[in-house]
């Protein structure tokens, strides 16, 4: 099972430990390739940063940019370090699509919500 972002983007160094710490990439991110509904491994690069795109970027794009769906596999024969660091909006703060990115051929196609929003929606 994967999972999209609820932040609005999420930087990922991910870091392999050896004897020492490397900034290497260390395979194990895996994304969702929506052309054809399957997992795909994202290649190692070393020094990368993986910037996911969360919902909120989709809804504020009116899904010109879609949410990354990723998911981390284990590796028994490499351990790997990740380090997310998390960007999103106020608790109550609503997002909406951009209104220069909506009209008559492209209507808007989400409603305006928070992350309290969605919390309550789980919670129903």
């Amino acid at each position: 099972m994967g999972s999209a972002n609820l932040s609005w983007m999420v930087l990922l160094k991910q870091l392999q430990i050896s004897s020492n710490i490397l900034l290497a990439s260390s395979q194990g991110l895996e994304v969702v390739d929506r052309n054809s509904d399957s997992w795909k491994v994202v290649p190692q690069l070393p020094h990368a940063l993986h910037v996911h795109v969360g919902d909120p970027m989709e809804v504020l794009s009116n899904g010109k940019i879609k949410t990354v769906v990723h998911r981390a596999v284990l590796n028994p024969k490499e351990a790997r370090v990740s380090i997310a660091s998390i960007h999103g909006f106020a608790l109550d703060e609503k997002v909406s699509s951009a209104k220069e990115l909506v009209n008559e051929q492209n209507p808007e196609k989400y409603n305006e919500s928070s992350f309290s929003d969605f919390l309550d929606h789980l919670t129903s």
